[in-house]
């Protein structure tokens, strides 16, 4: 074999103005296949660490007549704090378990002078808050900071919110809810954050308190829910069962993608339109390659009609130009291995940034994120398709006659 291997290594060096041809062509689509499977690795990862850390986390606890239907009244389905704190005792002493924090969802109105509008609130644990989302609520502070000290009559506006209040930090503003025996509360606040969510649509809606001042403006000592964060990602599903045992069969759970859905819509859009590029490059590579391994070919009838004449049958000789296909996918892969590494590190490093998302207002730095077995399925890819051009060429002409091979023009 390894005698086959050398002719065939060596017939690529002879013929290495094709060779370098097809090398070329193999390695333009290896590169554009690395980098456009890395370009929607990274579009996956981020998109499934904002939605975690931007405060959904991986797994969310509530009772479990919320996920089968819908509270009539505020909090009706809530958590009792005592229970919720001894969930969070055990649900943390989990290696698995990063943090837990609680959280009231609620709505009501927000007025500050003649100016009302409803709104969208969040009441939160501030610590275990920060801990989850990082350094910012939601996305980027625009003006003041996040919500500090024991202190619980501090809130946090959504801009366009803000704006439409005509407020800043240190204005103070009332807030407004039913509590859950249907009377209304009302509560003054002091704002000390304006930030932006990303969403247009939320920005004008959403805002934060400390969860004390949530549970007094309701009247009430529950939460909505547990946000949970674990260690990894990727082992959502693995660990679900664990949490499930762990918090009774008085409340369920929703991972973070069934809280947020379009995730799986815009992994198979993705996918869809990634197999489409992927499915293109593939037919421009094989018959690009097939057209420069079919001159080669013909440039070498007489040879291949030597060979016949010398005793060495006609899949001897396919095998042989399978060969050389062969070696030529691999070095046009690892040339394009070596090209995709190259603009993968120039992108990384280069902070690029690209223009927001539909539905977004924030832009984003692009990254570039292969995975390693993509990039063993595109060098794999580019070899059988070396291999097959080769057969493919060879078959015009080794069927011919051995003395029309040897006196072919």
């Amino acid at each position: 074999m390894s005698k086959w291997l050398n002719i065939a290594w060596r017939n690529v060096y002879r013929n290495r103005r094709h060779s370098i041809t097809a090398v070329l062509t193999i390695a333009i689509a290896s590169t554009a296949m690395i980098c456009a499977q890395g370009y929607v690795a990274f579009s996956f990862w981020s998109l499934q660490n904002s939605i975690i850390q931007g405060g959904t986390g991986n797994i969310q606890v509530m009772d479990t007549r919320y996920i089968e239907g819908f509270e009539e009244n505020a909090l009706e389905y809530g958590i009792p704090m005592s229970e919720a704190d001894a969930l969070i005792d055990t649900l943390e002493s989990q290696p698995e378990v990063t943090l837990v924090t609680p959280r009231i969802n609620f709505t009501g109105l927000i007025s500050v002078g003649e100016g009302t509008t409803i709104f969208i609130g969040e009441g939160v644990d501030t610590e275990r808050e920060k801990a989850l989302r990082g350094d910012s609520a939601y996305g980027d502070y625009t003006d003041g900071s996040s919500i500090a000290g024991d202190n619980p009559y501090q809130i946090e506006l959504a801009i366009d919110l803000a704006r439409r209040l005509e407020v800043t930090i240190g204005d103070v503003v009332t807030v407004l809810a039913t509590t859950t025996y249907g009377s209304i509360n009302a509560i003054d606040a002091t704002v000390v954050g304006i930030y932006s969510t990303g969403v247009p649509e939320q920005d004008g809606l959403f805002m934060r308190v400390p969860i004390a001042f949530a549970q007094e403006l309701m009247d009430v000592a529950k939460i909505s829910r547990l946000v949970i964060e674990l260690s990894d990602h990727g082992q959502t599903y693995v660990h679900r069962p664990l949490i499930e045992s762990l918090i009774g069969d008085k409340n369920g759970t929703r991972t973070w993608d069934e809280l947020v859905p379009f995730f799986k819509k815009a992994k198979q859009i993705y996918t869809a339109i990634f197999s489409i590029m992927g499915f293109i490059l593939v037919v421009v590579v094989l018959l690009s390659v097939y057209n420069v391994l079919s001159t080669t070919v013909l440039e070498r009838v007489a040879e291949i009609g030597t060979l016949r004449a010398f005793g060495i049958s006609q899949s001897r000789i396919t095998r042989n130009f399978m060969n050389e296909g062969f070696i030529i996918g691999i070095a046009g892969s690892m040339v394009g291995l070596a090209g995709a590494s190259l603009i993968i590190y120039v992108v990384n490093i280069s902070e690029i940034m690209l223009p927001p998302p539909p539905a977004r207002s924030l832009p984003y730095q692009l990254l570039l994120l292969p995975d390693v077995w993509a990039v063993v399925f595109v060098i794999g890819l580019m070899c059988c398709l070396g291999a097959f051009a080769s057969m493919a060429a060879v078959r015009k002409v080794i069927n011919k006659k051995v003395v029309e091979q040897l006196y072919y023009r």
